[in-house]
């Protein structure tokens, strides 16, 4: 392609908004020479600039993640300045600063700052839990965050969410009972719907009974399958009441 004979430079302009105006109409384009068969090159000067402007005046920082987390959870695994042991049962016992504890939970508060017997005791004992259920809320109490076995949906995962559903209600440690009633929430079927609601009702979890009644009355063939579980058999004995509410929410669908 020949080149064109001309060379036409633009002025440019600046808008109301602060805007560079390069434009040319089609008439002084056509006018100027500068088309050639209906062609046009254009010749353009492009350039980088690598080096921040205005370095003074960036506010663009983000701070990293904190690490509070962590660091309090190195205080757990390294047994650093610990002043407390718990006893579960007669075999295991756990080195644990009483502060940590009573912060995180206004049973272990009333426990260990108040009146009671404990406050004054360097060793305390917790009766009917197991001491792998109390590993995994220390690692909570300490790490804000479930340990990472916690995260996969497997029948282990499962198990323990619903031992440690208890050990939060137990301790009255909110957020944790929360994270508990949504994992539990999402892993409902129909062997485990009956086993679920019947937790959920001990433990007054309303966010975990709503998802069971919802998954139960939300498919009729479903519901038939749930009610000829040992799960929903379980629950009718504990909390027979719960039957009748299932029926009205079946009605209330018809």
């Amino acid at each position: 392609m020949a080149r064109p004979s001309r060379i036409m430079a633009i002025q440019p302009g600046v808008s109301e908004l602060g805007w560079l105006l390069l434009f040319v109409n089609k008439a002084d384009l056509a006018a100027s020479g500068c088309l050639k068969d209906d062609c046009l090159v254009i010749k353009c000067t492009v350039r980088v600039i690598t080096s921040k402007l205005n370095d003074d005046d960036d506010d663009s920082f983000v701070a990293p993640p904190s690490d509070l987390g962590r660091d309090l959870g190195y205080l757990l695994e390294n047994v650093l300045k610990t002043d407390l042991t718990v006893r579960i049962g007669w075999f295991r016992s756990f080195e644990v600063h009483a502060c940590m504890l009573a912060a995180r939970s206004p049973v272990f508060q009333a426990q260990l700052c108040g009146a009671m017997m404990e406050s004054r005791q360097s060793t305390i004992r917790i009766k009917d839990m197991d001491a792998k259920v109390f590993e995994v809320l220390l690692h909570y109490i300490y790490n804000d965050c479930l340990p990472e076995f916690m995260e996969e949906t497997t029948e282990l995962s499962i198990n323990m969410t619903q031992h440690l559903l208890g050990a939060a209600d137990r301790y009255a440690i909110d957020r944790l009972k929360l994270i508990c009633e949504g994992k539990l929430g999402k892993a409902l079927d129909v062997n485990t719907v009956g086993f679920t609601l019947d937790l959920a009702e001990q433990y007054h979890c309303q966010l975990l009974k709503d998802y069971c009644l919802k998954y139960m009355v939300r498919d009729s063939e479903r519901l038939r399958a749930i009610v000829k579980t040992s799960g929903f058999e379980q629950l009718k004995q504990n909390h027979p009441l719960i039957a009748c509410e299932i029926l009205h929410k079946v009605i209330d669908k018809l």
